[in-house]
């Protein structure tokens, strides 16, 4: 299943907030593979949990208020995350079997994770990850993860399992990934290319300006698919190599149509008696 050039916004739900995939229970993988591309997912909010069926210790898993996926490998690129509500901000991703997530070239930025019941605290105000090690694979690269909010792990939880990631702007750094400290196995894989530096937003908040560390700060050997754009459906790699989050910039062109072709008069200067430009 493919989900593409879409704009989810502004939903409320007991569960998942913005867009649930994956099986109704957290059984073998049915070996089905979706894809999220060039989505806007926007200011959604969840007020409960959502039940992913035996995924020991868990049958109820925290519901994104963004993006929750559950034992389905799935592709996340070129897609803006942001302004979501949930006891998991931006994206929840649950793996019990053998099965991938993807996220490549997003934005995600701004989702809050909201106080568990049990225990007061939230987690993964950008992400929140259940998987099996050896399993599961999950990556994030080429993208960009700011401000987020969480009492633990604002930009990345990793309640269970592993994550890697790879050439992405990530707000505090690994040292500010949370890593549970249960007995079950957790570890990021912080790869090469990574950075924590403010991304120079425009003032929409997702948008790159000219300066900004993001830009051709992306993986130097990505080639981008055929057709590939950015979440403006203009050219995803410009001056070179990719940049990190899902705008791709590129300097304003005026389209030759939109000139004004009026030639420019000049006004005259007047100029006090006696007095002059000298030539050179």
């Amino acid at each position: 299943m493919i989900l593409e050039d879409c704009i989810i916004q502004g939903n409320t739900a007991n569960g998942t907030g913005g867009v649930r995939l994956g099986p109704p229970l957290a059984g073998p993988d049915n070996g089905s593979f979706v894809s999220l591309i060039r989505c806007k997912i926007i200011g959604n909010s969840s007020r409960g949990f959502d039940f992913w069926g035996p995924f020991p210790p868990h049958s109820f898993i925290l519901a994104a208020g963004g993006v929750s996926l559950g034992n389905v490998s799935s592709d996340i690129r070129d897609c803006l995350i942001q302004g979501n509500t949930g006891f998991g901000g931006g994206i929840v991703g649950l793996a019990n079997s053998d099965t991938s997530l993807h996220v490549s070239g997003c934005t995600i930025v701004d989702n809050v994770a909201v106080p568990q019941p049990s225990d007061g605290d939230s987690f993964g105000g950008g992400m929140v990850i259940y998987n099996i090690p050896d399993m599961s694979e999950f990556l994030v690269e080429n993208s960009l993860l700011w401000g987020n909010t969480a009492d633990y792990g604002s930009q990345i939880a990793i309640e269970q399992g592993y994550l890697s990631v790879a050439h992405s702007n990530i707000q505090g750094g690994q040292e500010d990934v949370y890593l549970s400290d249960s007995f079950y196995y957790t570890e990021i894989e912080w790869g090469e290319g990574n950075i924590n530096a403010d991304p120079l937003f425009a003032a929409d908040g997702y948008h790159l300006q000219r300066r900004s560390p993001c830009v051709n700060a992306g993986d130097p050997a990505y080639v981008p698919s055929p057709g590939e754009t950015d979440i403006d459906g203009e050219m995803r790699v410009y001056g070179g190599r990719v940049d990190m989050g899902a705008d791709e910039w590129q300097p304003i062109m005026i389209p030759p149509d939109e000139l004004d072709p009026a030639p420019m008069e000049a006004e005259p200067i007047e100029l006090p008696p006696g007095q002059g430009i000298p030539l050179p």
